[in-house]
């Protein structure tokens, strides 16, 4: 299986130069909203595919700009590893019609158009940085009769047609298995969406969840029930799935939290940059002696 991992260094300058620009030539808009996500989680989410993926022979970093492979870090955790890595730009998405997008910063409206990925295998895992695969992944508990099992919960919210207030199901970061074929059936019988995910060059709070805007594909096909099944229990054993959720808290509780990770098969966080430096600290050492693995 292939698997896909989205991820932008935030801190390049080709990105930070891209940005200013956005906002210069879009002066209505703001940024004082960013899940901006350092190296070191994308180092650690890297490290934990390998090590508890073996099923996936190829990862596609998915990146807003072009940058090299984490080589250090690679063939010091992982020198015989199998498994490709690769760096894929959002530009190899954006072809055949579609460059007038370009440049676009946001993760959400390039993994819209993951199907015309001619790199990638039609059936492919969807990763998110800040969710890390802490035991060995079962693929079964993704796949059942013929259907991609898609993780999370039920909201109140906007309805996909923007029309009312509806009951809608709001996917979690846990890996999903995606179809590029089942994507495109999908978002083409819905030009709609797909226009209005492509429309948004950055995330933003307004849109980042709501159907109306910038949508994760992942939701679309949770609740049009392309080819999908929604499992709602999210942390919960019994349903096959068990998620530890880290935030910033008090350090009474955030320790509590860490000593419950036993038996967790991920581990989902906020933003580093969103704890305080030694809670940040506790955090990297903990998954690095979870994970076996070392950051340059």
């Amino acid at each position: 299986m292939d698997a896909v991992l989205v991820w932008t260094d935030v801190e390049a300058k080709e990105y930070r130069r891209s940005r200013l620009r956005y906002f210069k030539d879009n002066p209505g808009e703001s940024d004082d909203w960013r899940q901006d996500r350092g190296k070191s989680e994308f180092l650690l989410c890297l490290g934990a595919i390998l090590r508890n993926c073996p099923r996936i022979r190829r990862i596609s970093v998915l990146s807003a700009i072009k940058i090299g492979l984490p080589e250090e870090f690679l063939d010091m955790n992982f020198p015989d590893r199998e498994t490709e890595v690769r760096m894929m730009g959002f530009d190899e998405l954006f072809a055949d019609g579609m460059e007038g997008f370009l440049p676009c910063l946001s993760p959400i409206a390039a993994v819209t158009q993951l199907y015309k990925a001619r790199s990638i295998d039609d059936s492919f895992y969807l990763f998110n940085v800040g969710c890390l695969p802490v035991r060995k992944m079962d693929i079964l508990k993704f796949w059942k009769d013929g259907e991609s099992v898609c993780y999370g919960k039920w909201e109140r919210s906007d309805s996909i047609s923007g029309r009312r207030k509806e009951r809608i199901f709001i996917p979690g970061m846990v890996p999903m298995l995606m179809s590029r074929r089942t994507m495109e059936e999908c978002l083409t019988s819905h030009p709609g969406l797909l226009t209005s995910n492509l429309r948004h060059h950055l995330d933003s709070p307004r849109s980042r969840f709501n159907p109306q805007g910038q949508t994760d594909i992942r939701l679309i096909m949770a609740n049009r029930r392309d080819s999908v099944r929604v499992d709602t229990g999210r942390g919960r054993r019994d349903h096959g799935t068990m998620v530890l959720r880290l935030d910033p808290c008090d350090d009474r509780t955030f320790f509590e939290t860490i000593e419950k990770a036993d038996g967790a098969e991920f581990i989902e966080t906020a933003p580093l940059k969103d704890f305080d430096l030694g809670q940040r600290r506790a955090i990297v050492d903990f998954l690095c002696h979870l994970l076996q693995i070392r950051l340059p």
